[in-house]
């Protein structure tokens, strides 16, 4: 392998669920000819479950009594040594930018930061990180990428970038070497079985079980199965939230939490084939970080790819869903307001249908990592 193939992918994090992002862009730089590896942290499960895919897992275990402040220092103590053996260097998180920046200024290495999270002065959570990001200002030769335009307009006015950072959307590989896990059941088969019913219209909530992705306002609207509609969760879920979804279980036989689904994002993605929509939400308040309040979900692109049609929140970074007409945006997130629109899905096959097939052509077609990582994937030839 010609040594200045040689690439390190760099994130502080398992990417066992968080970023799959990350090992997508691995096996995509290895199909375009890179020697590829991905420094993170250690998980015995990613580790197995992205075999095969092109590229080599440097997973870094955390020493069993290092306090949890000290793991950033210390990934990034490890890894900056072996460095100087890469011809370029891709970090993704605030905590891996001094990686960026060393690799830059230090070793004269190519480097570029995909920012997979937005933190920016002021926010409410992110001024921690913020102070990382003020080290692109010092590296003229980083190239810098964000998940989607409108961040990136706003990381350059908020770091006073000389350009505006290049856009690497979430989406997932149209062709992946990543061999299945889950071997079970469609969701769609599930719900069909725990429903009883033959034909519903079967609306997806895919991880983010919480407040901040409107669980709450998608459980208030309490939406029976009498509707024709069912609504099926997957994803980790507290007890607390578990009990809330056994509650509405049986207030309304809807609402069917069917458990974490094992593997990568590709075991999501063949798993939601048959489900007509998903939900795609985020609170919008000023009183968010940036990074909540221009949202860019994985799961989004995950719903496109598996041909169902997104249901997404007002926020700007969504906007282009309904725009495009393959997801419905909505403008009015009460539970009342949310309620209606659940009630009137079977009034609307049709034209679910429609934006179902239209997603999957922009999937073939533009909304596929293949075509929005090439700026990066140039970047590093």
């Amino acid at each position: 392998m010609n040594s200045s193939k040689r690439v390190a992918l760099c994130v502080e994090t398992t990417i066992k669920y968080i970023y799959p992002q990350v090992a997508d862009l691995a096996e995509l730089l290895a199909r375009r000819g890179f020697e590829v590896t991905v420094f993170c942290r250690h998980d015995p499960e990613a580790e197995s479950w992205n075999q095969g895919r092109g590229f080599s897992y440097a997973g870094v275990r955390r020493p069993e009594r290092l306090p949890g402040k000290l793991w950033n220092p210390f990934f990034i103590a490890h890894v900056l040594p072996q460095l100087p053996a890469f011809a370029g260097v891709v970090t993704f998180t605030s905590p891996t930018l001094p990686l960026a920046l060393a690799a830059d200024r230090m070793l004269r290495i190519r480097a570029l930061h995909v920012a997979l999270e937005l933190h920016v002065p002021g926010d409410p959570s992110g001024t921690g990180y913020a102070r990382f990001q003020h080290g692109l200002r010092h590296a003229a030769r980083v190239r810098v990428f964000t998940t989607g335009a409108q961040r990136s307009r706003l990381l350059a006015k908020a770091y006073g970038l000389r350009s505006v950072p290049g856009e690497f959307l979430n989406a997932s590989l149209a062709k992946t070497r990543v061999r299945p896990v889950y071997q079970g059941p469609t969701i769609a088969e599930q719900v069909r079985r725990l429903s009883g019913q033959e034909k519903p219209i079967i609306v997806l909530c895919n991880g983010g079980l919480d407040d901040l992705n409107m669980l709450d306002r998608i459980v208030g609207a309490q939406v029976p199965a009498a509707s024709g509609v069912a609504v099926a969760l997957i994803g980790p879920c507290g007890p607390a939230w578990r009990e809330r979804l056994a509650a509405a279980h049986a207030l309304t036989g809807n609402y069917h939490y069917l458990g974490e689904l094992p593997g990568t994002r590709y075991d999501v993605i063949r798993a939601a084939a048959g489900v007509d929509a998903g939900f795609a939400l985020k609170r919008a308040d000023k009183s968010l970080p940036a990074n909540d309040r221009l949202y860019t979900p994985n799961k989004l692109f995950d719903l496109l790819a598996a041909g169902a049609a997104p249901i997404v929140s007002r926020q700007s970074s969504l906007r282009f869903v309904g725009r495009e007409r393959f997801g419905i945006c909505l403008d009015d997130l009460t539970i009342e307001g949310l309620r209606r629109f659940l009630l009137s899905l079977p009034g609307q096959r049709g034209a679910l249908s429609a934006m179902r097939a239209r997603g999957q052509a922009l999937f073939a077609a533009r909304y596929n990592l293949e075509r929005t990582a090439s700026e990066v994937v140039e970047a590093l030839q």
